[in-house]
């Protein structure tokens, strides 16, 4: 038995399944390799069936891995390749979520809301759900309009303290209170604000009184004569100075 080429139309024989002269493939190796080509395209569809499938389910891990089987089998698996590409963008987006949530429940914990408000920015930055966190973004953005607030009333308050407005410092304070009174800041602020007008206070209170008492005349002066002014028929004590005696020395 032979075969006849449809190329060149050279005569082979049945066991060359190539053409001697232009070197077609035998029409039975088409045949076969058509049917496995057939079979491998079925394959392919379902395997990109199972990939649809763990996509919707979220499961991108067996994704991946379906994808890159189906990529194996078929030469035109442009598809299966965007499949592939797509899983590996979630797979990571998970796992930057998964880092992000340990950091967030640990910046919660230590109620350090300012870290925790940098960790959403960076959540905002990738294409990640972040529904499950919305009641802690929300707690979030609360606790720090608060911290603002208060730093609002502390820096206030601060500078009617150094201009000594006392009054105005304090209600300042009081105002922040009656919004936050659980502020141990604003609550400290006042105590101190109390303590510097006791001490304004303190200060401004007059002297007592103190008893007077005569002063003694100077050693340098001794009462002297008394005159009588006849205009004013007054008398007045006339003071002389005190001379120093000195001990008289013969000389030679």
């Amino acid at each position: 038995m032979s075969w006849q080429c449809p190329i060149c139309e050279t005569v082979n024989q049945d066991v060359t399944p190539v053409c001697t002269v232009c070197d077609s493939i035998a029409p039975v190796i088409e045949s076969y390799l058509s049917l496995e080509a057939i079979e491998l395209l079925r394959e392919y569809n379902e395997k990109l069936d199972s990939i649809h499938s763990f996509e919707a389910s979220g499961n991108f891990k067996a994704m991946l891995d379906t994808a890159m089987e189906a990529i194996a089998l078929y030469k035109e698996n442009s598809l299966a390749r965007d499949k592939a590409k797509h899983a590996l963008i979630h797979l990571n987006n998970d796992k930057v979520k998964s880092q992000i949530s340990t950091m967030l429940h640990t910046a919660m914990e230590k109620k350090n809301y300012l870290a925790a408000s940098v960790l959403f920015k960076l959540m905002d930055l990738f294409p990640i759900d972040t529904i499950e966190f919305s009641d802690i973004r929300t707690e979030v953005r609360n606790q720090l309009s608060r911290k603002n607030d208060i730093d609002k009333v502390l820096n206030e308050s601060y500078k009617a303290i150094i201009e000594l407005d006392t009054t105005r410092a304090l209600q300042f304070v009081e105002e922040g209170l009656s919004k936050y009174p659980s502020s141990k800041f604003l609550q400290f602020r006042r105590d101190d604000i109390k303590k510097l007008i006791n001490l304004l206070n303190d200060i401004k209170k007059p002297e007592e009184k103190r008893k007077q008492y005569p002063r003694p005349p100077h050693k340098g002066t001794e009462l002297g004569s008394t005159i009588r002014d006849v205009s004013t028929d007054t008398t007045i004590i006339d003071l002389k100075p005190t001379k120093r005696k000195y001990p008289k020395v013969k000389r030679k």
